[in-house]
């Protein structure tokens, strides 16, 4: 998902962007594997990239990806940037991530920021930005008992017949009652395209 938004946003968008990973192996282990995969099977972000890829760089339209690690401070400090990518935030360098926010200081927007972890502790890397967010969550409606809920480990769970269930009325709910559904803030509100109030818009992206 977060190779397509920000080939994507580069080309259509025109905005320069720095994408961080934990540490210069992961860049080659992740844009080196995964991305470049992604790319190479398909034809439309291929023809986007062809003029100028590679792990730590790639050209998209009039813009750059730049892939970087966070234990290397110098790359900090030197590129320009229109949206910092942090992927796996908890696993980075803090200090580091902070140090980037420089780079976007020539918008006049006052740049993006998408930040990306599985959570480890609360109050540190990926935690302290939810906490400031809107903490969205996906929820869908029971088609038994109307009630609308976002799913949670492990009360959505018949563990006998391994399935999924409304926690309110036990019904067995289907894929499609699963993929139908909609972002709800903590207030209780749909998503309307900006996080109202908040500084951050965040998802819970759940493995349910």
């Amino acid at each position: 998902m977060n190779t397509i938004k920000s080939l994507y946003v580069a080309k259509k968008k025109r905005r320069q962007i720095i994408y961080t990973l934990p540490t210069q192996g992961d860049v080659q282990d992740m844009v080196g594997g995964s991305f470049n995969r992604i790319i190479a099977q398909n034809q439309i972000l291929s023809e986007w990239t062809k003029d100028h890829d590679t792990i730590e760089q790639k050209a998209v339209g009039d813009s750059m990806i730049f892939y970087r690690g966070t234990f290397t401070s110098k790359q900090a400090m030197m590129i320009p940037s229109g949206l910092n990518i942090h992927d796996e935030v908890d696993a980075s360098d803090a200090a580091v991530i902070t140090q980037y926010e420089t780079r976007l200081q020539a918008q006049e927007d006052g740049g993006w920021r998408w930040y990306f972890s599985h959570p480890s502790l609360s109050g540190h890397g990926v935690s302290i930005y939810w906490e400031q967010s809107d903490k969205k969550e996906w929820n869908i409606k029971c088609p038994s008992c109307t009630k609308e809920f976002h799913l949670e480990w492990p009360r959505n769970i018949n563990f006998e017949n391994e399935t999924f269930i409304c926690h309110l009325c036990t019904h067995e709910l289907q894929t499609e009652d699963r993929i139908n559904g909609r972002w709800l803030n903590q207030d209780g509100l749909p998503w309307k395209g900006s996080p109202e109030g908040y500084e951050f818009s965040g998802w819970h992206v759940s493995q349910l």
